[in-house]
């Protein structure tokens, strides 16, 4: 008769059931940056100067909102401006446009007045603000 010693039992230490090995963190993509259209004005003079660009949407500021167009005129105040027959306080380029409307599509901190999805029209009420964009 040969004297043995019991069989070591082990057992191997596995992930508990449902759960997966940690895995470093995975940054999320980030969203992608809104683009608006607008028309520019890059010179004084006829149609040639009239530009649309794109470019990245501004975040909207405390006190600000944002609205995305549905029209936008072109009226007397416009034309006159591209011809430079008005006396304004800047030089080309700048957004042109001076009404539009559509609806709110975002609202900034503090704004109470306005809420998304409700239409707004806009008029620009002096030269100073239409070239302030």
């Amino acid at each position: 008769m040969t004297d043995t010693a019991p069989a070591e039992h082990t057992t191997e230490k596995t992930p508990a059931e449902g759960t997966q090995p940690a895995k470093e963190e995975e940054a999320a993509p980030a969203p992608p940056v809104k683009q608006t259209k607008s028309i520019y004005l890059t010179g004084f003079g006829g149609p040639k100067y009239v530009r649309v660009q794109a470019k990245d949407q501004k975040t909207v500021g405390k006190g600000e909102i944002a609205v995305e167009v549905e029209a936008c005129g072109v009226g007397f105040l416009d034309v006159m401006t591209r011809q430079g027959l008005l006396e304004v306080t800047g030089k080309p380029p700048f957004v042109m446009g001076s009404e539009c409307c559509g609806k709110v599509s975002e609202v900034g901190e503090g704004v109470t007045k306005y809420k998304v999805s409700i239409p707004c029209p806009i008029a620009v009420t002096s030269l100073t603000s239409l070239l302030s964009g």
